[in-house]
């Protein structure tokens, strides 16, 4: 699972309840076997702290939905009476886990497959640009045309004090078109949750529109110089480009590690994430749960000594648990996180985004 797709979870206040258990549905009491499961963990969390409406929230859940067949694990994430987060795991947990923290508890998702990923389509040109969404099981959610102002839109030749006037007005209205669709962008993409905006068209609009996108959405979009808004543009090879790059989006794997990209150990990857230059954080598991690390009031702000932090004017700094906090750090920054089997040092490695 893209961790980047639980964006929305960074505006969430905690204490967060977090549980791993067995779901398994394979013997004929396993309803029973579940709801006692359950009661033995919910006690768990009552102790840790969490309140009462949460609790009550995860119970509605956990009976929810259609019983896994064979053996099964479940994932649920709750804070102020609302589960955030509700997955069915693979395989169970090699033990139950359940955590009240002021973060959630997130690595263990990292493992599972990927959804689709819910994306946006942009064509565009210099007069505007036609937009689809698609939801994260491939239907088609909605389409939007955002038409921008249409005249004056082409350069004439010529010379003299006239013509140079009329050359930045062409210049400002595809400036102001290429801006008024970069902000639809910018609003569905916050609305909906959205994992990947493709972009496609023309050459010179494509590119300034990426440029005029906020970086949470830069981090999310990609150009391809497939289909366009012309008349016998190559729709087809659009869509194929569409879905190559949401597989490659949605595809749990490791990327090629560039050595003049990766950095590796605690001080030099909370150093890059605080920077938002990390594109991925590769963490070990069991080499990081026993780690603590500080962090500020702004989730990226990470650190490995409480003097990084005040050093920047933090007013108010915490520590915490590190295999809570670096995915966290990670999701605020855009960056997905993959855990790997790897001896690294301290347990993380980041793959930079540029040098």
């Amino acid at each position: 699972m893209d961790l980047r797709s639980l964006r929305h979870l960074l505006t969430v206040d905690g204490p967060f309840a977090s549980a791993y258990f067995d779901s398994s549905h394979n013997t004929e009491d396993a309803a029973r076997i579940s709801e006692l499961r359950w009661r033995e963990l919910r006690e768990q969390l009552r102790e840790q702290g969490i309140d009462e409406s949460t609790l009550d929230a995860m119970d509605t859940a956990v009976p929810g939905g259609e019983p896994p067949v064979g053996p099964a694990g479940r994932a649920l994430v709750a804070a102020g009476g609302q589960v955030l987060v509700d997955e069915v795991l693979p395989e169970p947990p090699l033990s139950p886990v359940t955590r009240v923290s002021p973060l959630p508890y997130l690595l263990p998702l990292t493992t599972l497959p990927g959804k689709g990923a819910a994306h946006i389509i942009v064509v565009v040109d210099s007069a505007g640009a036609d937009l689809r969404v698609v939801d994260e099981h491939g239907d088609e959610a909605r389409t939007e045309t955002v038409t921008g102002r249409e005249h004056p839109l082409h350069k004439v030749r010529g010379g003299g004090w006239a013509h140079l006037r009329f050359q930045h007005t062409v210049e400002e209205t595809i400036r102001r078109n290429i801006q008024d669709v970069a902000d639809e962008i910018t609003r569905l993409t916050d609305q909906l949750d959205v994992g990947l905006i493709v972009l496609a068209g023309e050459v010179q609009a494509r590119s300034g529109l990426h440029r005029r996108l906020p970086p949470r959405c830069q981090q999310i979009a990609v150009e391809t110089e497939s289909g366009g808004r012309a008349g016998g543009s190559d729709h087809a090879a659009l869509e194929q480009e569409v879905r190559r790059l949401v597989d490659q989006r949605t595809t749990r794997h490791v990327p090629d590690r560039d050595p003049a990209l990766t950095v590796t150990g605690l001080p030099k990857c909370v150093a890059a994430i605080r920077e938002a230059n990390v594109d991925t954080l590769l963490l070990v598991t069991s080499q990081i749960q026993d780690l603590a690390v500080w962090m500020g009031t702004e989730p990226s702000q990470v650190a490995v000594h409480e003097e990084e932090l005040r050093g920047l004017g933090m007013p108010s700094i915490t520590q915490c648990r590190a295999d809570e906090a670096l995915p966290w750090a990670a999701l605020a920054v855009g960056a997905d996180v993959v855990t790997v089997e790897d001896e690294l040092t301290d347990g993380v490695s980041a793959l930079l985004r540029h040098t």
